[in-house]
């Protein structure tokens, strides 16, 4: 079986976290898999370093001939059997070359829990994508609202490595007389970091002891320092910027929180949960499918910082009850949320598409 990954970001997000696992998994099971990136990429990177065959690209636009030229050469080098997209950008123009190039199947993950604005969007959805595999049931039903038909759609939850999670190295940034709260998500708007601020200043001026650790990078990352330093918070919170071991400084903390608008589903909070953390999170978008309020962790609505300073609150104060969420987090991880769960569905995707369109693919 061969598959072409086609990803444009040019920033490390839970998307591309995501699509690197899976190929990743994919090339360890003996499937061929190669990926067209931005060659300045982390996920090209990580890639390349894995040893796998990759190819540089960046989408300008639909027209551009520079891509025309390369997805045409691309698509010449081999048979391949699957074109699997992880962003939009660009799915028009290599829908219409993998056609012609008699490529069967052509697949979308999504991961954002929008409706699709407009005819042409939704025309992109339904005529550059065989299938779309979503990540959460509510991004699913978010499309069917937008048009697309039900039976075109699955939902594939994104998994973790729970024991690549447990065994990573712990990197505490505060001594254990400390309760460090941890948020791992991009520095954009979207993910309520201003709201977070808010709430922590509340917390903090009850809860002395409390240190909050920021991991990502961002737009809004200058606007949330200046936030932090009017709200006197600057010398207990941290902004550590992107980092590639997520997991360590995850393990170094004992609650985690994500105080979303939006949210497909967060690869953030499953490393938390594998990480046996207490998950404090928003009630959107496909959240409370992974969070389970009072069993792993606790749900609140976005945007009330005095609901989510008082939900740090009650388990800055209840270590048993941290230790609980915690425990329970990861066993659901365990059995719902793991990489291999994962890969193994992709690949049962892949080869029932295969099927249907007539490919014979030899057992890998």
């Amino acid at each position: 079986m061969n598959v072409l990954f086609l990803d444009n970001e040019t920033t490390w997000r839970g998307g591309q976290e995501q699509i690197f696992t899976l190929i990743r998994g994919l090339y360890e099971r003996g499937i061929y898999v190669t990926l067209l990136a931005p060659k300045e990429a982390p996920l090209s990177q990580r890639v390349r370093k894995l040893g796998i065959a990759h190819f540089s690209g960046h989408w300008r636009g639909e027209l551009s001939l520079w891509e025309i030229r390369t997805l045409r050469r691309i698509l010449e080098d081999r048979q391949w059997d699957i074109v699997h997209f992880n962003t939009p950008c660009g799915i028009a123009l290599a829908a219409f070359l993998s056609r012609r190039a008699r490529v069967p199947v052509r697949i979308l993950s999504r991961r954002v829990n929008f409706p699709l604005r407009g005819r042409i969007s939704r025309w992109k959805y339904l005529y550059a994508a065989d299938y779309i595999i979503t990540v959460s049931s509510g991004i699913a039903a978010t499309l069917v609202a937008s048009g697309i038909p039900r039976d075109r759609v699955e939902v594939i939850y994104e998994g973790v490595d729970a024991v690549e999670v447990g065994s990573a190295s712990c990197h505490r940034l505060y001594p254990d007389s400390n309760i460090v709260i941890g948020c791992a998500a991009s520095l954009s708007e979207e993910k309520g970091h201003t709201t977070l601020l808010a709430a922590f200043s509340r917390l903090v001026s009850q809860r002395p002891a409390a240190r909050l650790v920021l991991l990502g990078d961002g737009p809004l990352r200058f606007s949330l320092e200046d936030q932090a330093r009017k709200l006197s918070i600057a010398e207990v919170v941290q902004f550590l910027g992107f980092q590639e071991r997520v997991a360590s400084f995850l393990r170094g903390c004992d609650i985690f929180v994500l105080p979303s608008l939006s949210e497909g589903l967060s690869s953030a909070i499953l490393t938390a949960m594998a990480a046996s953390l207490p998950v404090v999170a928003s009630d959107i978008g496909g959240i409370p499918e992974l969070v389970q309020h009072g069993l792993t962790g606790l749900l609140v609505p976005p945007q009330r910082p005095q609901i989510l300073a008082d939900a740090l609150q009650l388990l800055v104060d209840a270590p048993e009850l941290r230790m609980r969420y915690g425990k329970a987090g990861r066993q659901r991880v365990l059995e719902h949320f793991t990489l291999d769960r994962k890969v193994m569905k992709t690949l049962r995707i892949y080869r029932l598409l295969l099927s249907r369109a007539g490919r014979r693919i030899e057992v890998d």
